[in-house]
């Protein structure tokens, strides 16, 4: 009779390699889902920004006077703390456009990555 060689552990590196990975897949999903979720609320803040400084422009008001304004009155209230807004002009004399841009962090202490995102809304 001829006795095979045992192998004994050799399943256990491949678990860990496969557990590894499905970790590191995780962890990427996880930080993607997170900036994806910033971006668009960042991307609903800077509409509603724009909203409001076309209401204000209606009112009659200059573009320095409405940036001041919601600077004062709206960002303070926003949960954003990175919040700035970047460019507040006005198109062809009707369609107001707004730049703001906040800065992400990954929500992992282990990953330290920050990003600047910034989105574009206009109104008229």
């Amino acid at each position: 009779m001829v006795e095979l060689k045992r192998e004994d552990g050799s399943s256990s590196v491949w678990f860990i390699g496969l557990l590894v990975l499905i970790v590191m897949v995780c962890l990427t999903l996880a930080i993607g889902i997170h900036q994806y979720m910033f971006a668009s609320q960042l991307k609903n803040l800077v509409e509603e920004y724009a909203l409001a400084s076309k209401a204000l422009q209606t009112q009659g008001r200059t573009l320095p006077e409405i940036k001041a304004y919601l600077d004062d009155h709206v960002l303070v209230q926003m949960s954003f703390k990175s919040l700035e807004i970047k460019e507040l002009t006005l198109i062809d004399s009707k369609t107001v456009r707004v730049i703001g841009c906040a800065t992400w962090q990954a929500p992992l202490l282990i990953i330290q990555t920050k990003r600047e995102i910034c989105e574009v809304a206009l109104a008229r």
